[in-house]
């Protein structure tokens, strides 16, 4: 096996996340996004008025950042998929 492909097998792959922020920390809101990069979070969109985040982390990294001072919740962001409109599905 190739040093590349040995590498590549190593590399963990980054879970895309939503994170809530405790009302009282909306204030707060630039701290606690602060606090959320150091645990690990790669912030991609801060939705300041109503407190979420969204973002990428480690697997190993969602225990952390749930703990992070002035979040609420941390949820793995999931994907639906709808059928085609041209598909029997009913």
């Amino acid at each position: 096996m190739s040093d590349e492909v040995s590498r590549g097998a190593k590399q963990a792959v980054r879970v895309p996340v939503i994170v809530s922020i405790h009302d009282r920390y909306l204030t707060e809101i630039d701290s606690v996004v602060a606090r959320c990069r150091r645990a690990g979070l790669r912030v991609t969109r801060v939705l300041r008025v109503v407190g979420v985040l969204n973002g990428t982390i480690l697997p190993v990294g969602l225990t952390r950042l749930e703990r992070v001072e002035g979040v609420a919740k941390v949820e793995q962001e999931r994907q639906v998929q709808l059928p085609s409109p041209d598909e029997d599905v009913q």
